[in-house]
């Protein structure tokens, strides 16, 4: 076989030399974060779209304001501000790095990380808000409910017998925390018990346990009803009042005739038993002086009976419209004003405390791992050798602020 000529066709029937151009300038740390971003996008974006299912899937005026969960929109907006500054604070890094500065790439990475610390602390300052009125999930020892009901007025029971026991026992105790407790337990829960006890009348059951929930948390779904209701109670409370100082009027009338008519009877009937040899006419009537004084005597306990009970009655009334009267005066919830931590209700409560935990804490929790990253980097040399480094770092960190960006809205705007 000859060779074939430089110059012929045959040289296009020759092996095909391949030359590689690199698609993109993308470098092999850099397609690692990225595929890691993907994954942290699909999971954030399910947490997401849980809370918004179930935030706009319940039923109307059901959700937990941010009022109600003592969210302050200013706190958030402070944070969202304080990580958007640091998604500027990491630019201005890896912008450092690229020029080969690396003592200005350092001194903004470190600010970057003060940022995020800021974050991370004003979010511990807003869960310890939350601990500390109750608003955490269910278990294990949530003090929300989800509507006013018996089973809210048994929780409510059981914690004023088991505070006020445990106050009585300790020398440590506040006693005008105690007194509070007292006061809410005999006017307020065990009253109410009384109340929804008493009647067969539905509503007006429902009626006197919202009343119970506006005044312990003050949550504005019950006012309404709470107030109509209350305007009639005190309107009852009065007449009932009246009612029972006439009857102790009375009472105290009528046992006040037998206290008179009883000594007379006492003394004749004495002076009958001393005589020796009576008459018939004497036997006869110390006889119906017995039986008299009997009578008088199972009437008397009967009227002392009487006036007690109207005592208690009327001190009971009397001592509802008392508190009410305080409760009115309150500028805050009982629970707040009498620094008591009652159980309270809230609709929808837990299932907010479950899904605002959930993604604050996961949001929380990368936001930890990108201030580890960074400390890990900040000892290192910051120059044009790390800048892809710094570069790749900034990618996670913009897509944790990215995320609270989302999350600020839904948790504290809506």
């Amino acid at each position: 076989m000859t060779e074939p000529n430089p110059g012929s066709d045959s040289e296009s029937h020759g092996p095909i030399q391949l030359k590689y151009q690199p698609g993109l300038p993308l470098s092999n740390g850099k397609l690692c974060i990225w595929l890691f971003l993907s994954t942290e996008i699909m999971f954030f974006s399910a947490l997401i779209g849980a809370y918004i299912v179930l935030r706009f899937g319940a039923p109307a005026g059901s959700w937990p304001t941010p009022h109600d969960v003592h969210l302050l929109e200013w706190v958030g907006a402070f944070n969202t501000f304080v990580l958007i500054c640091s998604s500027f604070t990491i630019v201005l890094s890896i912008e450092a790095a690229k020029s080969d500065k690396a003592a200005a790439a350092r001194k903004w990475l470190f600010v970057t990380f003060l940022l995020g610390g800021v974050f991370l602390g004003v979010k511990a300052f807003e869960y310890n808000s939350k601990l500390h009125h109750g608003v955490h999930p269910q278990n294990p020892r949530s003090r929300m409910y989800e509507k006013p009901d018996l089973q809210y007025l048994a929780a409510l029971q059981a914690y004023c017998r088991t505070g006020i026991k445990e106050m009585q026992s300790s020398s440590a105790a506040d006693p005008h925390q105690l007194e509070h407790l007292a006061l809410v337990q005999e006017h307020l829960v065990d009253w109410t018990a009384r109340q929804v006890g008493q009647t067969d009348v539905t509503p007006r059951q429902v009626r006197a346990l919202e009343l119970l929930a506006y005044q312990i948390s003050g949550n504005e779904r019950y006012r309404e009803g709470a107030e109509q209701y209350l305007a009639i109670e005190r309107a009852e409370l009065r007449e009932e009042s009246a009612a029972s100082g006439e009857e102790l009027r009375v009472a105290e009338a009528e046992l006040q005739a037998i206290n008179a008519a009883l000594p007379p009877v006492t003394d004749r009937l004495d002076e009958l038993v001393q005589v020796e040899m009576p008459s018939d006419e004497q036997a006869k009537e110390k006889t119906e002086l017995e039986e008299k004084k009997k009578s008088l005597g199972e009437e008397k306990i009967s009227l002392e009976n009487r006036v007690a009970a109207a005592k208690t009655r009327s001190a009971t009334l009397n001592g509802r419209l008392n508190f009410l009267d305080e409760v009115e005066k309150l500028e805050e919830p009982l629970s707040e004003a009498y620094h008591l931590p009652l159980p309270f209700v809230l609709p929808s409560g837990n299932t907010w405390a479950n899904t605002y935990f959930l993604l604050t804490g996961f949001h929380a929790l990368h936001v930890l791992i990108g201030l580890i990253a960074f400390l890990l980097i900040l000892p290192l040399n910051l120059g044009r050798k790390r800048a892809g480094l710094i570069e790749n770092i900034g990618l996670y960190w913009h897509f944790v602020d990215l995320v609270w960006i989302f999350l600020f809205p839904l948790l504290y705007l809506f």
